[in-house]
């Protein structure tokens, strides 16, 4: 009787849980198709249709700790789940607020699973945080961030080309070229060309790579982390500049496909410098090996 009786409880949690999943879904769908829709027509965002695999992944890597945890349901993950579900909606009405609908989504979760699994969200509680990589930022941050993004790939640039020979100048966001007291031409550093998506791209790359390297100290794990921001500003710098010697060579090449294509390039040059600093750093700090055990 008893075993009949534990089974239908277990039953009952597993009904009870596939329909909060239900309500969750049908309560927070609109991240879903924010995500989809920003990462269709805004470049900045491309990555985004992958932050959720890659938290699937961080799940996966993790199956073996979670299977040894047994769920036991805390309601303080309703407190969160309702929270959430209170943001996310003022982000639906009265706001229209993208952001907010993407992080009350993340917080409902995160309550959500609380709610159902109470210990095992020790495990989970990083791959629902890296579902914040998804999220798009408001105008107004956006805005904010990538002015000095703007003028720190100018000014950069502009000393780079000088560096190459060539007579150049920064004026706030835009790199002047000359030749004697001649102006060749002027070269804006657009908003795409700010740095975010490639900054926004190495953080969600770095968080990702730092947690799941588990076998390394946690110093190590923040600096790979860290170091996605330098290197994500190095690799735009190194695109403006570019520009900048494209624009002498055939200026109409700094449009259209070879716009895109220098900003493929970049990205591919900032994952060969994080590998490479991953693998630097591997080399110059390798745990010391374990003295012989005395019997």
């Amino acid at each position: 009787m008893e075993s009949a009786e534990a089974a239908g409880m277990k039953t009952g949690r597993i009904f009870g849980a596939l329909a909060l999943a239900g309500l969750y879904l049908a309560s927070f769908y609109r991240f879903a198709i924010d995500v989809s829709h920003y990462a269709a027509t805004d470049a900045n965002w491309s990555h985004a249709p992958f932050v959720p695999l890659i938290s699937l992944y961080a799940v996966y890597m993790y199956r073996d700790r979670l299977r040894a945890m047994e769920a036991a349901p805390d309601l303080r993950g309703l407190i969160l789940l309702i929270a959430g579900l209170l943001i996310h909606w003022f982000g639906v009405y009265p706001v229209s607020h993208a952001m907010l609908r993407g992080y009350g989504a993340i917080l409902g979760l995160g309550g959500l699973l609380w709610l159902l699994t109470g210990p095992m969200m020790r495990v989970l509680w990083f791959p629902v945080a890296y579902l914040v990589f998804a999220v798009r930022v408001g105008d107004r941050i956006w805005t904010a961030l990538a002015q000095p993004l703007q003028h720190l790939a100018a000014g950069s640039s502009a000393l780079l080309l000088r560096a190459f020979g060539v007579e150049a100048s920064s004026r706030g966001a835009t790199v002047v070229l000359w030749s004697g007291i001649d102006r060749l031409g002027e070269l804006n550093v657009a908003g795409m060309c700010s740095g975010l998506r490639m900054l926004m791209a190495f953080l969600a790359m770095g968080a990702a790579v730092a947690w799941l390297s588990t076998s390394r100290p946690n110093w190590l794990r923040l600096t790979l982390f860290v170091a996605a921001v330098p290197i994500a500003v190095a690799t735009n710098i190194a695109r403006v500049t570019a520009f900048g010697l494209l624009a002498l060579v055939r200026p109409e090449w700094i449009e259209g496909g070879a716009h895109t294509a220098t900003g493929v390039a970049m990205i591919a040059l900032g994952l060969v410098l994080f590998l490479g600093l991953l693998a630097l750093l591997d080399r110059l700090f390798v745990p010391a090996p374990e003295g012989p055990h005395e019997d």
